[in-house]
């Protein structure tokens, strides 16, 4: 989500396993949107860069 809480896109099904264990022990450290593809209908228009701290709780 935005700012605004606007929905921009969702987490593949195919790394939702491993990005909700992230989540549940806590070790997001930053996500941030590195790349909007508005030009082209695509799959993957919205690519988030996400640093996990490698230590688990």
């Amino acid at each position: 989500m935005d700012q605004e809480q606007r929905v921009l896109g969702y987490v593949p099904r195919y790394y939702t396993q491993a990005f909700g264990r992230f989540m549940d022990e806590k070790r997001l450290d930053k996500c941030y949107i590195s790349n909007v593809e508005k030009q082209t209908h695509c799959d993957v228009c919205v690519s988030v860069t996400v640093k996990i701290d490698g230590k688990q709780s």
